[in-house]
């Protein structure tokens, strides 16, 4: 081997990366407006073991896939997937066409990340484990990517720094969301609360620390179909210039513990959603209730064009709501802010 650099560690190594939520500026974004988002404290695992033949094996029980391909047809992955994104910037094809099998994505960021590595690498085992919902406004295919990229560059000896490592998860978001904003990949690899604008972000000095969460159900409509959707539909462009004059109002209720501001704030971003088509009828329904105790709520994520389901809900002010939880069907969780972001290391009892 002529790089000796390139041999994979002889333990196993654990990778991981967050998921996300959008405070203020979903879809606004897409278009070059900011966004407030926040990394979260669940997470995507990667574990990586050295195995001995040219080849990856993929483990990912959460979608239902096994399977082993040689380093060739990982490159192979790439290529195509590559293709098939230029095939949809062209107009050619939908963005559901780019990357139609859930197991594309970890493929295609295994092949980023021997890309990286060379063709000196040897082979790995990867599992992943993910604790967040798929396709469902947290964040998923970015952690997905960014722990899969990450782990194996530096499972391979040649660790990426964060900002290529952004670079590279930006690019794998393409198979899912078509022209990813980018904010996604932002939160997994830098983690913390950022306000999020054309490729930079900056970190707020503070922000929430803990979230209450409604899992209303996987939504019909993947991301990229939500963004293409609202695209064709073309909303007026005040709309986006509403959407940034709300992320102002929710980044300085935020930073400052401003708790009506920020009920303020969330109402409006809420109500600019539901404008685009994008929050079912149902879900708005169930905001309405919320609203009602003195709370607010919003979609965190891209919504729903299709269905009666949105993926995660934000909630504040509401106080008690597992009752209402319990009339729609929904499910309650709480979280914490993740400020680390990626993060890698030797798996725990790997001596």
């Amino acid at each position: 081997m002529s790089d000796m650099a390139a041999r994979p560690r002889a333990t196993p190594l654990l990778a991981s990366a967050p998921g996300k939520l959008i405070l203020a500026g979903e879809h606004a974004v897409v278009y070059g407006r900011p966004a407030l988002v926040c990394a979260i404290s669940r997470y995507v695992h990667v574990t990586i073991v050295p195995a001995g033949r040219a080849e990856v094996g993929l483990d990912a029980p959460g979608i239902g896939y096994r399977g082993r391909l040689s380093f060739p047809a990982v490159r192979k992955v790439v290529r195509k997937a590559r293709e098939r994104c230029r095939l949809f910037a062209a107009g050619a094809i939908p963005v559901e066409s780019i990357a139609p099998r859930p197991e594309d994505l970890p493929w295609f960021a295994a092949g980023l990340a021997l890309e990286h590595c060379g063709e000196d690498a040897s082979g790995l085992q990867v599992q992943l484990v993910s604790q967040l919902p798929p396709e469902s406004g947290c964040g998923s295919s970015a952690a997905v990517a960014c722990a899969v990229v990450g782990g194996i560059a530096a499972a391979c000896g040649k660790p990426l720094s964060k900002d290529l490592l952004f670079q590279l998860v930006r690019e794998a978001e393409k198979l899912r969301h078509g022209t990813p904003s980018g904010v996604d990949p932002a939160a997994a690899v830098f983690g913390g609360v950022m306000r999020f604008q054309n490729g930079t972000f900056e970190r707020l000095a503070a922000g929430p620390q803990e979230f209450t969460l409604v899992y209303t159900g996987k939504p019909e409509s993947t991301t990229g179909e939500c963004v293409s959707a609202v695209r064709r539909r073309g909303p007026a462009p005040e709309t986006w210039d509403e959407f940034q004059q709300v992320v102002g109002n929710m980044h300085r209720a935020v930073e400052t513990g401003d708790h009506q501001g920020l009920v303020s704030a969330m109402r409006k971003n809420h109500r600019l959603l539901c404008g685009i088509g994008v929050v079912p009828e149902r879900v708005q329904r169930f905001i309405a209730a919320v609203e009602r105790r003195g709370g607010a709520g919003k979609v965190c994520g891209a919504g729903t064009i299709r269905g009666d389901a949105a993926g995660i809900l934000w909630i504040v002010g509401a106080g008690y709501i597992d009752d209402v939880c319990r009339e729609y069907g929904y499910a309650t969780f709480t979280c914490g802010v993740d400020e680390s972001g990626f993060k890698v290391g030797q798996r725990i009892g790997s001596r």
